[in-house]
């Protein structure tokens, strides 16, 4: 956890809060340069500035993006590789967990753009810079919540009645996990070390507003944000050969993706079949943008 990464990049997905912004920290008070992509400019920019403050590291960056949005997506990446610079971790941690079903402007319910379409398009994006700079690292923050769901990949915009938002958050979440294990199984991206992780239930704003029920009940026993960046950043840093791709972590350790008779197994094929089916999503979105 005292790596020096100075000359390494990184980009941390929802960074002005929580489990985000404590990974930017993180990352800034070991020198590396920071890309923080952040939904809303004021707190982003406070966010940026309390971070340089901290930190003495004036290589912290913002972009300001909601990434429920397909194309707000693609101009992070392609701002990110105008650039011209290497990318040596990226940390997918923006989430959200919204009720009652709501669509974005591009047509695509909201939980699903957010944590399953923008960590799949953001990594597909930057796997070319990844890959020519490793070796580097997507670390995925996924949940705990994901043991609860099989791996859908027919509608995944829940589409059908009888719509959750907590259910939808952890379908997301376990395809979060499924595309992890896809991109680290793949012979091209030999020297990119994916990874995804539960950080326990931690005191975030996100939960105190998505789950104030859960926070209510348990707002004593939660962990703190830094607690919860506890493993993201381990993730981040640790030497790439302590790690296994493909992994997912809890605690500094790798556990398994499904519970004992759960029945959540699912065969290769299905994961094939869910970036099929996430590639035409994109391809639609992205035709009606241009028409």
């Amino acid at each position: 956890m005292k790596t020096d990464l100075s000359g390494r990049t990184s980009l941390v997905t929802g960074a002005n809060q929580g489990i985000g912004y404590a990974t930017a920290l993180e990352l800034a008070k070991r020198g590396a340069t920071v890309h923080m992509v952040c939904r809303n400019a004021e707190r982003g920019e406070k966010a940026r500035d309390s971070i340089v403050k901290e930190t003495g590291n004036a290589s912290v960056h913002l972009h300001v993006a909601d990434l429920s949005s397909v194309t707000a997506v693609k101009k992070v990446a392609a701002d990110i590789k105008a650039t011209n610079k290497p990318l040596h971790i990226l940390c997918n941690n923006a989430g959200a967990l919204i009720n009652p079903r709501t669509e974005t402007l591009e047509g695509l319910e909201i939980n699903f753009a957010t944590n399953t379409l923008a960590a799949f398009v953001l990594t597909e994006e930057l796997l070319p810079l990844l890959r020519s700079s490793a070796p580097s690292r997507v670390v995925t923050v996924s949940s705990g919540g994901q043991y609860t769901e099989d791996l859908v990949t027919d509608d995944l915009q829940w589409t059908s009645s009888g719509f959750d938002g907590a259910r939808q958050y952890a379908r997301d979440k376990r395809r979060q996990t499924a595309l992890t294990e896809w991109w680290a199984a793949d012979p091209a991206n030999a020297g990119v070390v994916f990874t995804a992780m539960h950080p326990g239930w931690a005191d975030t704003d996100a939960v105190r507003t998505s789950l104030p029920d859960f926070y209510n009940a348990l707002k004593d026993k939660l962990r703190t944000p830094e607690q919860g960046a506890d493993t993201v950043f381990w993730l981040c840093c640790v030497p790439a050969e302590k790690l296994h791709s493909g992994g997912f972590y809890f605690d500094r350790k790798v556990t398994s993706t499904h519970l004992q008779m759960a029945g959540t197994q699912y065969e290769p094929s299905k994961v094939d079949e869910l970036v099929k089916r996430l590639r035409e999503v994109v391809a639609d979105v992205m035709a009606a943008t241009k028409g």
